[in-house]
């Protein structure tokens, strides 16, 4: 992973990029074990940033709500991508060698997000999403078959799944 410094700065780098797009609100949401909201502060004080809110809520509720508020998702390749394409969300995975997971293999396979490596290519690549309705077809159709696979049926019927199959198992 990135340093502290390395950190603040593609943070800062990635919302510059964002803001460069017109009339667009930028939230930040926290990973649950992050403990680092000074300074992500700092970074949204230090540069002046307007419409820039940062939020460490926890809770599967939250997160559901402030995904359903937004219009795309941007992710490093984690469960928050996941959800995100279980709530039929646009999707922009940033891939960095510093946080390749296994998630992002999945991810990558799916074919279910927009990859981007390079920082500059965000602003073109919100405006793409946000008006090429194929564009947006094509990755709703790799998200469904993407989460029908991994996460099987999207019903909310799952823990009572899970609780008939424990029974059986323990019968």
């Amino acid at each position: 992973y990135f340093s502290k410094e390395k950190h603040q700065e593609y943070i800062k780098t990635i919302i510059e990029e964002i803001k460069k797009v017109p009339n667009t609100t930028v939230t930040i949401k926290l990973h649950p074990i992050e403990k680092n909201l000074k300074d992500y502060l700092k970074i949204i004080n230090s540069n002046q940033f307007q419409n820039v809110n940062i939020v460490q809520k926890i809770g599967a509720t939250y997160l559901h709500e402030l995904m359903s508020k937004n219009d795309i998702i941007i992710g490093f390749g984690s469960t928050i991508v996941y959800e995100a394409l279980i709530l039929k969300k646009l999707v922009i995975t940033l891939k960095n060698e510093k946080f390749n997971n296994l998630f992002n293999v999945f991810i990558t396979k799916s074919k279910a997000t927009i990859e981007l490596e390079e920082i500059p290519k965000i602003p073109a690549t919100i405006n793409q999403l946000m008006t090429d309705k194929k564009l947006q077809e094509k990755l709703h159709r790799n998200g469904k078959i993407f989460t029908q696979k991994f996460c099987g049926t999207i019903d909310g019927k799952a823990a009572q799944r899970m609780g008939t199959y424990l029974k059986w198992v323990l019968d």
